[in-house]
């Protein structure tokens, strides 16, 4: 994983963010993010959505992951 694919991910842990706000946190440009965020996107591990509001914005966010803890009990 590269140092900006980390650096994107660290970003998105303090909340969902628009490009622009990645783009500030990462202190890269926007053609420097294509990539990383399109593998994050491919792998699962990041989700597209719009906000609400008045002035709706894609925005990204980390996405959660279910946990699966085996069961031992009986039915």
């Amino acid at each position: 994983m590269s140092n900006l694919t980390d650096r994107i991910k660290q970003a998105l842990t303090n909340g969902d963010k628009t490009l622009g706000e990645i783009k500030d946190e990462t202190g890269t440009d926007y053609p420097a993010l294509r990539q990383p965020i399109s593998t994050l996107i491919a792998e699962g591990e990041v989700e597209v959505f719009w906000s609400d509001g008045a002035t709706p914005a894609l925005c990204y966010r980390l996405k959660k992951k279910i946990l699966l803890a085996p069961f031992f009990g009986r039915y």
